[in-house]
């Protein structure tokens, strides 16, 4: 929304640099690269300091910036603000911008699948609401108040995305977004090096839940045992959504194609829903979003087209086709174990012909902790050798499961350290052919994307 300096001012209550309570900003921008005209420009502190950024931020067209205190202010050139800290400043920006536009909020946490379940949440209630949403995955105390202050002034719903690795950063998120409707997608170990266990990361998401408006719901995976189980004293309405009969919402009829969904629920009448994408954790979360939407009293007709005509965010579970003619199933922005062995289940239950082949390429899950060995080692329960014709695995951690899988597969099992991606990227140029599928995992510091533009041409 646009804001005046002035009133930035008055939020901060801190002093103005110069008489330009004129000048109007329209957004946020961190990256002076990144600035387009009318930005406020929030200089951080990264592995560079972003003051030093601040002159070239003006040159893209920054009208304003914040400093904080003990930064020199002698060579900017448009107004500022000086604040005591700049996070806690966009923090308290974010929250005026959302008391004068007042949308309606649906919030969206859980270890994986928050970003996908954000992109069909948005793209159902599009059909019938003006709709803004987080950018990419921008999830986190600095995202979230990005994607708040640019929202425009007329926005009747915020489809907002919650990401959080460590105690106490969900408080401070969801009393920032205060949601009318809260969605838990599912417990997985995202981040278990910091929070020890799943039973402690489903307490966590459900902090989530004492933020709630006052007639809030709950929307949580009914899949998920831990959190039925901790779900059980929260004052809100609780909804599930899941592939149980005893869910609120539950999938039958389920057909699946190399690229899509179809299916049926227990609340869209006769309506038979597609969307374009595959696996059945992909059909969850597909069900909170109709949850929303019957929330909203959207029509089944809406919902459907909504469904249909689904975007995805850049960088989820995509198929291309390289070079060769090789189809591939892009997974690599992320993992750990839970999400990888259900992209497993849908790689293995992909049906192909006789003569084509399944290969699969893993790198390694990050930030699992002291068990992080075993995590890998057990993933070795997933990759039976009678599906998958080769396996290749790059990284570090992941030579635990190396060690498991060599008496299992041999000879068609390859393993590159992490100094060695050329190799990796080598051997799968002359590997792979028109009859090749291939699986493409990791976390998203192992950078298997370059695999992805290499074997496409999208360099």
């Amino acid at each position: 929304m646009e804001i005046s300096l002035k009133k930035v001012s008055e939020i901060l209550v801190a002093p103005i640099s110069s008489a330009s309570s004129e000048v109007v900003i329209n957004h946020i921008e961190f990256d002076s690269r990144k600035v387009t005209p009318g930005a406020l420009f929030v200089p951080l502190q990264g592995q560079r300091d972003g003051h030093e950024f601040i002159n070239a931020a003006v040159q893209q067209g920054a009208v304003a910036t914040l400093v904080e205190k003990g930064h020199s202010t002698d060579k900017i050139k448009v107004p500022f603000v000086v604040v005591d800290n700049v996070l806690d400043a966009i923090l308290k920006i974010s929250s005026y911008c959302l008391k004068v536009i007042n949308p309606k909020v649906v919030a969206i946490t859980g270890s994986n699948g928050k970003t996908t379940t954000k992109d069909l949440v948005y793209s159902i209630l599009a059909q019938k609401f003006r709709v803004w949403r987080t950018k990419d995955n921008f999830n986190n105390e600095i995202g979230i108040p990005y994607t708040i202050i640019s929202m425009p002034q007329d926005t009747q719903i915020l489809t907002i995305e919650i990401g959080i690795d460590g105690f106490n950063q969900m408080e401070e998120l969801a009393n920032l977004v205060k949601p009318d409707i809260a969605i838990i997608t599912m417990i997985g170990e995202a981040h278990i090096e910091f929070f020890k266990n799943r039973n402690a990361i489903a307490l966590e998401k459900l902090k989530i839940a004492q933020y709630l408006k006052p007639e809030g719901i709950l929307l949580i995976n009914g899949d998920e045992p831990l959190l039925l189980k901790n779900s059980s004293n929260i004052k809100a309405t609780v909804k599930t959504f899941g592939e149980s009969r005893r869910d609120d919402i539950y999938p039958f009829d389920i057909k699946t194609t190399i690229d899509k969904s179809s299916y049926h629920t227990n609340l869209t009448d006769n309506e038979t829903l597609t969307i374009p994408l595959i696996g059945k954790y992909n059909i969850v979360n597909s069900l909170a979003a109709i949850q929303v939407a019957k929330h909203f009293k959207m029509t089944d007709e809406e919902i459907k087209t909504g469904l249909k005509m689904l975007q995805l965010t850049k960088d989820r579970v995509e198929w291309f086709t390289g070079k060769k003619g090789e189809k591939i199933l892009d997974d690599a922005y992320n993992s750990n174990p839970t999400a990888l062995k259900v992209i497993l289940a849908v790689f293995r239950d992909l049906k192909i012909e006789p003569n084509e082949k399944k290969y699969v390429v893993l790198g390694d899950m990050l930030e699992l902790g002291e068990e992080s060995k075993d995590f890998h080692a057990n993933i070795a329960a997933s990759l039976p050798p009678n599906i998958f014709d080769k396996i290749y695995l790059y990284g570090t951690e992941i030579s635990a499961l190396n060690d498991k899988l060599k008496p299992i597969y041999q000879s068609r099992l390859h393993y590159f350290p992490i100094d060695q991606f050329s190799k990796l990227e080598q051997a799968l140029q002359q590997e792979v052919d028109d009859k090749t599928y291939l699986l493409i995992k990791a976390s998203h510091g192992l950078h298997l994307e370059r695999l992805v533009n290499s074997l496409t041409n999208n360099k």
